[in-house]
């Protein structure tokens, strides 16, 4: 179906992001406050979410569990949150070498035809999410200090450190300075991030209070809407 300009709205459109960050940065208790979430468990993150904050949970050991488990939340969730997403991409290794042969070398090992199921197969999950759920990638990032630069990469595969990327609407980089959380959307020579619909910059994260909504997610992805309703007004 062609449309005109004026005729396109993507205000309703589900969001895919990547949250990265070090340990201990709370990543996974950020994630959670995004609209009527379920988080896919893959490396034990919600043990240390404060029980105040947690959420709905799927524990998976395979990656055919995880694909259960999303099938069974269609309808009942509005966001996917998968954590973290580096071992999400271990489950799709032991996935695509016990179901394809061309996945493993002679000796054991993961072969270049099994990355190139991983990347197929990463391609097309994130497009099923998106099309019933706004999705939520967390990863665990490594620093590299070089003289006196530092560098923040993914904790990933090497060749999945771009692939993830590509489906993404918002990437930001979690960190900590002066005591203060904030998120970085626009990518800098330290890390990698990516800015659309208005959202760019840095954006603090308040620490959570006693007693009080965990709910950034669910405010920044209204404001993203908001914003592409206004471009589409």
């Amino acid at each position: 179906m062609i449309k005109k300009p004026n005729e396109m709205n993507f205000a309703d459109k589900n969001i895919i992001m990547i949250i990265s960050g070090l340990p201990g940065t709370g990543k996974t208790t950020l994630a959670l406050s995004a609209p009527d979430v379920l988080l896919i468990d893959t490396d034990e993150g919600m043990a240390r979410v404060n029980p105040a904050h947690r959420k709905d949970a799927s524990i998976c050991k395979t990656y055919e569990e995880v694909l259960a488990d999303i099938k069974a939340a269609e309808g009942q969730y509005k966001t996917i949150v998968i954590d973290t997403c580096g071992a999400l991409i271990e489950y799709m290794k032991d996935w695509a070498m016990r179901t394809d042969p061309k996945a493993s070398k002679k000796d054991g090992g993961f072969s270049l035809q099994g990355y190139g199921i991983i990347k197929s197969e990463f391609i097309r999950l994130s497009a099923e999410l998106r099309k019933k759920f706004n999705v939520i990638f967390l990863f665990h990032e490594s620093m590299t200090k070089v003289d006196e630069n530092v560098f923040y990469e993914l904790v990933v595969e090497g060749s999945a450190r771009t692939l993830v990327y590509q489906p993404a609407d918002l990437a930001a980089h979690l960190f900590i300075q002066n005591g203060k959380r904030y998120l970085g959307f626009t990518p800098t020579e330290q890390y990698s991030a990516k800015s659309a619909y208005g959202i760019k910059g840095l954006i603090e994260v308040p620490e959570l209070k006693e007693g009080e909504e965990n709910n950034f997610l669910t405010k920044l992805f209204a404001k993203v809407r908001a914003n592409l309703a206004a471009e589409s007004a």
